[in-house]
């Protein structure tokens, strides 16, 4: 199959340099599992090139059964606490990234220029278009104690006349 590669299980680095610039030391890109990095334990792995270069960026694994089973169990077990969270504390989370976002724009749209061989000024409109994301998501807060006090107060005006006719 055209891109797929075996290869040894080595944690990725950032993608950290100028626009294009042919990555010095390719490494494979691990899993996300439980808050940590994983190395996956694959047999293929497809081959990620920069788009405006052809550059070998990194390698993906085609992760096993047992690797994507782990993955869905680790979401699952996940969702009953955020589930529980709080909407202002989930708002915290929301204005941390927004935070980590702005603080890594130039970053975050370096590797999205060698990923996706977009310009420089290309990728840093599609940090700021999720930024813009984030900003929104801070706000739904806001919207949704709105929403229920006008649903209240829609509540009682109802009430109140339907008394005032008994």
């Amino acid at each position: 199959m055209p891109g797929v590669t075996k290869s040894p299980k080595v944690l990725a680095p950032t993608i950290d340099q100028g626009s294009h610039d042919k990555v010095p030391s390719v490494r494979d890109t691990p899993n996300f599992l439980d808050n940590q990095f994983i190395p996956s334990q694959a047999e293929q792995w497809f081959d990620v090139r920069d788009p405006a270069t052809n550059y070998l960026v990194t390698r993906v694994p085609q992760s096993t059964q047992v690797e994507l089973e782990a993955a869905v169990a680790s979401a699952q077990r996940a969702f009953p606490s955020w589930k529980a969270t709080s909407i202002m504390r989930r708002q915290q989370v929301m204005f941390r990234l927004t935070h980590l976002v702005r603080e890594n724009m130039d970053r975050l749209a370096r590797n999205f220029t060698i990923e996706q061989g977009k310009t420089f000024a290309d990728a840093k409109g599609d940090v700021l278009r999720g930024l813009q994301v984030c900003e929104t998501a801070c706000g739904i807060t806001t919207l949704s104690s709105l929403e229920r006090l006008l649903k209240w107060l829609g509540t009682w005006k109802h009430a109140h006349t339907a008394s005032h006719w008994v």
